[in-house]
């Protein structure tokens, strides 16, 4: 009477529509997800805005047209003029520009961590309605055993063969299993209404369960492997970013050097050209330089202790998940060891019932028993593979390979 844990799942019968495995999900799920969209618009801003900032130090040009009156003259002649200029000299401009391109790499990594937080979500979702659909058919399972139960005590009791109170507790026994079982279909309804929201579907596809007893793979991670997850790696192209602004800030106060060019040309035909050389030195500004330099170096102070917050965090959690997957594996075995002792037991307290040395409360206990293995047995399994995904994604390391993974995995039924 052993039963598989996730494998126990809704039957295709029972869930109608077209197939579609974990991988097919992802990707309808990627192709409209807002926050994947959000992420790609901020890495195009900040492009945006690093391109606006090199534009300083690249060559401006300008013309202008218009009447133009000398003083003393009767007249006024129309003059074209075109202006060019050039930085060959300007610090601060240069660290502003290197600011912006840390910034728009610190996006980039932003990008990969949302990528591998949609990634967590299809599959997070996918496996809490395997189990589910496993608890849902559990509790079916339950249901029909114990009504079974109670038909049984009901003809022993019109035959005389037991007593009421017997079939009185069976009846009980099978009320609460309709009661578990309807809140088990609820529970059912939310985590596919969650699903298809998630993936932006309009009819429910049949999902192909977890093979009976898969656990994840080991994995080979420490607590430093936390390191490499993308989040951190933003924060510290922050953090440098905040630095490269705090330098460029500095560098307000130096002279710039700057290349300029005219050539200008009247109605008559006369043309006049010049170039320059300018150099600016900046000197009195009320103080406005020094206070952009302080709030900039408050700026590197923040990013500097929110990398810090973010480093401890991302390794406690990293550890946490390490144990919880750890934990889960053990109480996975358990409840497979237990599930099998307690089928047999209930073979045994049935022809222990026949022969009247044993009562119908001990068959009753006993078909709750091997439910409740069953149930844990199914969690268990499911908090696994959610610890393994978790884990691999506070390490950065939730990529599509990991993703493959899984859905490999429930192709192994």
């Amino acid at each position: 009477m052993k039963k598989p844990l996730i494998a126990l799942a809704l039957a295709a019968s029972m869930a109608p529509g077209w197939a579609m495995d974990l991988l097919e999900l992802h990707s309808q799920a990627r192709a409209q997800a807002p926050s994947l969209l959000q992420s790609e618009a901020r890495v195009g801003e900040q492009q945006a805005l690093w391109r606006q900032t090199r534009a300083q130090l690249l060559p401006q040009a300008d013309a202008s047209w218009g009447p133009q009156r000398e003083r003393g003259g009767a007249g006024s002649e129309r003059v074209s003029r075109i202006q060019v200029s050039q930085s060959l000299v300007n610090l601060q401009a240069w660290r502003q520009s290197a600011a912006q391109a840390s910034a728009v790499e610190a996006q980039q990594q932003l990008l990969q961590a949302s990528e591998q937080a949609l990634r967590l979500r299809s599959a997070s979702l996918y496996l809490q309605v395997l189990a589910a659909e496993g608890q849902a058919r559990t509790q079916a399972e339950l249901e029909v055993a114990y009504a079974t139960e109670a038909q049984r005590m009901a003809v022993r009791l019109r035959e005389g063969l037991s007593a009421a109170v017997d079939a009185a507790q069976a009846q009980a026994f099978h009320r609460l299993a309709q009661i578990n079982a309807q809140g088990a279909q609820a529970r059912l309804a939310q985590a596919r209404a969650a699903l298809l929201a998630h993936a932006g579907l309009s009819a429910w596809p049949s999902l192909t369960p977890l093979p009976a007893q898969q656990l994840p793979p080991a994995l080979t991670l420490d607590i430093d492997s936390a390191a490499d997850a993308p989040e951190l790696r933003a924060l510290a192209l922050q953090r440098q970013s905040r630095a490269e602004q705090l330098d460029a800030e500095r560098a307000a106060a130096l002279p710039a050097l700057t290349l300029r060019a005219e050539a200008s040309r009247v109605d008559s035909g006369r043309w006049a050209q010049q170039a320059q050389l300018q150099l600016s030195l900046p000197l009195l500004d009320g103080g406005a330089r020094s206070a952009r330099r302080d709030a900039a170096a408050e700026r590197l102070r923040i990013a500097a202790a929110e990398q810090d917050a973010a480093q401890r965090e991302q390794r406690r959690e990293l550890s946490s998940q390490l144990q919880r997957l750890q934990a889960a594996r053990a109480q996975a075995e358990a409840a497979a060891a237990g599930e099998q002792a307690a089928a047999q037991a209930l073979q045994a307290m049935r022809h222990g019932q026949e022969l009247g040395s044993r009562s119908t409360s001990d068959v009753l206990l006993a078909i709750q028993t091997l439910g409740q293995l069953r149930t844990q047995g199914l969690q268990a399994q499911l908090e696994a593979w959610l610890a393994w995904l978790e884990a691999l994604q506070v390490a950065g390391q939730l990529d599509d390979a990991a993703l493959n993974t899984l859905n490999q995995s429930l192709k192994e039924a």
